[in-house]
């Protein structure tokens, strides 16, 4: 069924839902300048109590470190964009947000989604002599 998502696909918005979740106020902690840094420890400290004890492991990791320098270094790069704009999505669906923030980028990405696949033909394999046919002669 085209309809059915892969379990690929949960998995990978399951994952995306929750870093969007558990992340979703970074952006006010990232400093640009001369000396681009992001402040952890003020970002753990006002997030919610029970999320702080991941956010303290899971921001000294390689992973959430390289996260951060590609936002610090290339905010543009699509992947960040696509991040940061699922962040905003999710704080438009909430009822206290008034103006909406434009996700123009995801809108785009989501019509990836309604795209047919094709499969390519199987190669005709007449006139094509095989290891072993070669190894005979």
């Amino acid at each position: 069924c085209e309809d059915h998502q892969s379990q690929y696909d949960a998995v990978q918005e399951a994952f995306l839902r929750f870093y969007v979740a558990s992340l979703k106020g970074y952006r006010k902690y990232l400093v640009f300048g001369d000396h681009p840094t992001f402040h952890s420890e003020s970002f753990i400290k006002l997030q919610r109590t029970d999320l702080q004890p991941f956010l303290q492991e899971f921001t000294q990791t390689q992973m959430f470190d390289g996260f951060i320098a590609k936002r610090l270094v290339n905010p543009g790069e699509p992947d960040c964009i696509f991040f940061d704009q699922s962040i905003d999505e999710k704080k438009n669906r909430s009822k206290l947000k008034i103006n909406k923030t434009e996700t123009p980028f995801l809108l785009s990405t989501k019509s990836h989604k309604a795209l047919k696949t094709f499969y390519a033909v199987e190669p005709n394999l007449q006139g094509i002599l095989s290891s072993s046919d070669e190894v005979e002669k």
